[in-house]
């Protein structure tokens, strides 16, 4: 079953994406009495044998924690009714890291998906193209400067900064990710007095309580952490589940990740994930902001972000999560300007000489939309096979051959990594 993202809708000021997520739920509920109604399984067949949900269509503003408590419930369904339907959970795609504002913003939202949804072996991630981005090349092409909105800008230096300290260490890069953090933090979070100069500290957070998130970034990071969890998570121990289904609805309402629960102790955390729902907020993040950075930090913010790609791609390694790919498709709405650029060499290249490093992600090359980009499943193969034949760096050459039995090695992954069940397999 397929979930659309879709971009928010601001007539209901409660949370962000209210009209959404709402829709989401139903829709989850849906498929759930769907698979628990015995009476389906003489008169739809299919109701037994669904296997998988994903989430596709344009991302950039449409995060994956808006999809995250649907996923969690949906995946964590217990068949009530009737032992033998497999699988009792689903697998999961997710459509990410194709859209995005700038190669940090993209490789954030991988490790949101991964995080937020609680993905793992047996999962797909859909495209990923932030994690096989020449980071240089890119930023190169856009004169070193970003264009974004002042919501993702702050999110992605809060992020960053993590990253820095556990990837590189305390280095002068965390000094100038904090003075822009901090910078932004007052424009979007701040109340209309900023602009004359003068910050009302109060109206963002309780003085007295010493609920000043400009003052940890780490707080913000934290908040981060918890829009995996339902916006109204604080509040919903007070609910009375009604019936089994919303009583499922409500256990995943939170994600039980170690860092999701660390968040949850701290109160600064907490206080920036209700402001960040709040309607000024959103206003002021969505506003538009270029960023240019600054000459003396990009070789270390470029290298930041490269050793961000190496950690998520070892990380999706180690979790056995696949990466679907699509070359013509990512080539033609994507970065790469050539087949043989395509991501996939970095994140499968076992056999192969590369200038890459070493990578085992289970990968698979995929048609996309084959009426949209007018392809087949063989085409897909042949362009890549010539692109890497006809293209190859100094000193990194594989014959004929060797692109053959790497190509033959995907094709089997790709069977591996299909979505079935028991029942689909022995009929």
């Amino acid at each position: 079953f397929h979930f659309i993202k879709k971009r928010d809708n601001r007539e209901d000021r409660r949370y962000r994406h209210k009209f959404l997520r709402e829709d989401i739920k139903n829709r989850a509920f849906a498929i759930y009495n769907f698979r628990n109604d015995e009476n389906n399984w003489l008169t739809h067949p299919l109701a037994g044998r669904i296997v998988g949900i994903d989430a596709a269509n344009t991302e950039i503003y449409c995060r994956p924690e808006v999809f995250a408590q649907a996923f969690r419930f949906l995946r964590n369904h217990n068949i009530i009714h009737g032992t033998n339907q497999r699988p009792d959970d689903l697998n999961v795609t997710f459509h990410v890291g194709e859209d995005f504002f700038d190669v940090a913003d993209g490789l954030r939202a991988v490790e949101e998906a991964m995080i937020f949804l609680n993905l793992h072996n047996g999962d797909r991630l859909g495209h990923c193209l932030a994690l096989g981005t020449d980071v240089r090349n890119y930023y190169e092409m856009r004169s070193h400067t970003i264009c974004s909105t002042k919501q993702v800008l702050l999110d992605n230096m809060a992020w960053l900064h993590h990253k820095c300290k556990r990837l590189m260490g305390y280095t002068p890069l965390c000094y100038y990710l904090e003075s822009t953090f901090h910078n932004l933090f007052l424009q979007v979070y701040g109340d209309d007095k900023y602009k004359e100069g003068k910050f009302n500290y109060d109206k963002v957070f309780d003085v007295e309580n010493n609920l000043r998130a400009m003052d940890n970034i780490q707080d913000y990071y934290l908040s981060w952490l918890l829009r995996g969890n339902s916006p109204t998570f604080a509040s919903d121990d007070d609910i009375e589940p009604q019936s089994d289904i919303e009583r499922e609805w409500l256990n995943a309402s939170i994600n039980h990740h170690l860092g999701v629960e660390l968040a949850r102790s701290n109160k600064n955390a907490l206080e920036i994930h209700e402001n960040y729902h709040n309607d000024r907020v959103v206003e002021k993040g969505s506003e538009a902001q270029t960023f240019t950075i600054r000459e003396e930090y990009r070789n270390d913010f470029y290298s930041l972000i490269e050793a961000i790609q190496e950690h998520l791609l070892r990380k999706i390694e180690k979790k056995r999560i696949s990466i679907e790919c699509n070359p013509s498709s990512n080539y033609k709405i994507g970065e790469i300007r050539r087949y043989d650029e395509h991501p996939i060499i970095r994140f499968f290249n076992s056999g192969l000489s590369t200038p890459y490093p070493s990578h085992d992600i289970a990968v698979s090359i995929n048609t996309d939309d084959q009426g949209v980009f007018s392809s087949s499943l063989e085409r897909e193969y042949s362009l890549i096979a010539l692109a890497m034949e006809r293209k190859q760096s100094e000193g990194f050459k594989n014959s004929p051959r060797k692109i053959i039995e790497w190509l033959d090695k995907i094709r089997e992954m790709s069977v591996e990594q299909r979505f079935s069940n028991y029942k689909n397999k022995i009929s």
